[in-house]
């Protein structure tokens, strides 16, 4: 009997009713407490968060112009400006679009969950993505990674109602699922570009499902669907333009490029959310359990065996997740580009099916009680540690800005990927706020031809430059050396400008430990 299956009556409910009480109680805590946890952070806006923000809160005619500049595709940033606009750009307002979708993506989890394997299945699979680290952290961040799980598990849904449901129309299927995948596939492309990787798996998915038909009808009814999908990318064709723009100047020099291997452990580690010890532990129970949803079944005697992937949703979820990550992966390879695993969050709710799969297998409630517990404990233990853990060092130093900077002060960010935390909290009337290296506005950080840029920049100019501007006025220093390409730069203007104007003390100490984005705040006054 495949997981997919519903399971028979639990075998040992008539000795332990309560236990089946207590997974009903586990399972809503789960999602009260996740839930709850999508809204909490009020910690300032980290570089990501703050960037989108400024880039929303521009005049819509201007969001694509400075998107251009930034690497990314419009969708989310239009629908956080028209969310501004109605509740404002307070870190809880602007974050509280990605815990809206959160949720949503919760209810489209449980939704595929319970067609694919019932009731059971659909409540722990939620259970688990309301308590992921992974879930967490990017339904409380104003960003686009949530919306790309949501639109995935949409599109998913889509197919399955295309081709896995009863369809008495011969070589059709239903023209709302083509009208909704065509929708569905041109929004993944315009949230974000490592859906093209997604759709190219599930095209490449699609056609061999064609090919494998044994009807002609069978084989019209996928090429519809693949029709409806490719012609999603009509969506994007607007912003071909700038995508191309994009590629050929922004591409990803905050890091260096990755391997296929580290896409995939990259992604296992931001999934149960860190190098913590809780999350280390966490991948195991997560790999673990996935691992029984793909090849477990239930044998003759009630219990749990191992064996062959079964065909049905299982095989093509491994295909989604493990084609994604390889064509990604060798992507990022040929193109010399970076990747971050929120990037994967287009095919992480379908590792989390197989987990939630994994775990309703068991018939014996006390185990499937048990694997949930361990996994809701170390998810929020590990989500406890990252909530009290500021993003950034720009709270700290913007209150000591606000307090002692005068009219007429100079505060410089460098490198400029600490202006946009920090410019939304300086707000001090006659304090101008700059970035490094060219003194411009510090709201964005400008990606084009950053690496060529950066090496071209004289750091003594850029500190005679700095000097001259300031007068008499005391400069104030915002720096990292901590950041590749630009860091060592930071490091040798921190040392220009304490030599001119020598004795000054740190009036914040960058803190690495504590924060992610570390800054030290430098007071340099005329004498």
């Amino acid at each position: 009997m495949s997981t997919s299956e519903p399971v028979p009556d639990d075998i040992d409910l008539a000795e332990h009713p309560l236990l089946a009480h207590i997974e009903v109680l586990l399972v809503a805590a789960c999602v009260v407490v996740g839930s709850i946890l999508r809204f909490t952070p009020s910690t300032p806006l980290w570089l990501d968060e703050a960037l989108s923000v400024n880039i929303a809160s521009a005049r819509v005619g201007d969001i694509s112009t400075l998107l251009r500049h930034d690497g990314h595709p419009p969708l989310y940033y239009y629908i956080l400006h028209v969310w501004i606009s109605l509740f404002g750009t307070s870190a809880f307002a602007v974050r509280a679009l990605s815990g809206v979708i959160g949720l949503a993506t919760m209810a489209m989890l449980y939704v595929v969950a319970r067609r694919l394997g019932g009731a059971r299945m659909a409540r722990i699979s939620v259970a688990v993505l309301a308590v992921l680290p992974f879930g967490i952290r990017y339904s409380s961040e104003a960003r686009m990674y949530e919306l790309i799980s949501l639109l995935s598990l949409v599109g998913w849904c889509c197919i399955d109602w295309a081709l896995f449901r009863p369809n008495e129309r011969s070589g059709r299927v239903p023209r709302g699922a083509l009208v909704a995948l065509w929708l569905t596939a041109g929004a993944l492309l315009l949230t974000h570009y490592w859906a093209i990787f997604f759709l190219a798996a599930v095209g490449i998915g699609l056609v061999a499902g064609a090919w494998r038909a044994g009807s002609t009808r069978r084989r019209a009814e996928f090429v519809q669907v693949i029709i409806a999908i490719a012609a999603g990318g009509v969506w994007f064709v607007p912003w071909l333009s700038a995508f191309a723009y994009q590629s050929a100047h922004t591409g990803t020099p905050w890091a260096p490029a990755s391997r296929p291997t580290r896409v995939v452990s990259e992604s296992l580690v931001d999934w149960a959310g860190g190098v913590d010890p809780e999350a280390l532990l966490l991948v195991v129970a997560l790999t673990l359990t996935a691992a029984v949803g793909l090849f477990g079944r239930l044998g003759a005697r009630g219990n749990v065996e191992i064996g062959a992937i079964e065909p049905g949703w299982r095989r093509r979820a491994l295909w989604v997740i493990g084609a994604t990550l390889a064509i990604g992966g060798a992507a990022s390879t040929a193109s010399s580009s970076a990747f971050a695993g929120r990037y994967s969050s287009v095919v992480m709710p379908f590792f989390i099916l197989l987990v939630g799969t994994g775990i309703a297998a068991f018939p014996r409630l006390s185990v499937r009680v048990s694997l949930l517990a361990l996994i809701s404990l170390l998810g929020l233990g590990t989500v406890t540690i990252a909530l009290v853990r500021d993003r950034t060092q720009a709270g700290a130093t913007a209150t000591v800005l606000r307090a002692q900077a005068e009219p007429g002060d100079l505060v410089v960010a460098c490198p400029d990927q600490l202006g946009p935390a920090l410019a939304r909290l300086v707000r001090v009337d006659g304090v101008r706020v700059v970035r490094y290296p060219d003194l411009g506005d510090p709201h964005f950080v400008d990606w084009v031809d950053y690496k060529a840029r950066v090496e071209s920049v004289s750091v003594a100019a850029t500190a005679e430059r700095i000097l001259v501007e300031a007068g008499s006025h005391t400069i104030w220093l915002v720096w990292s050396g901590s950041y590749r390409l630009v860091g060592p730069q930071c490091d040798e203007l921190a040392a220009r400008l304490a030599a001119a104007r020598p004795g000054a003390p740190p009036a914040v100490q960058a803190d690495p430990v504590k924060y992610f984005e570390a800054e030290s705040l430098i007071r340099l006054a005329a004498h």
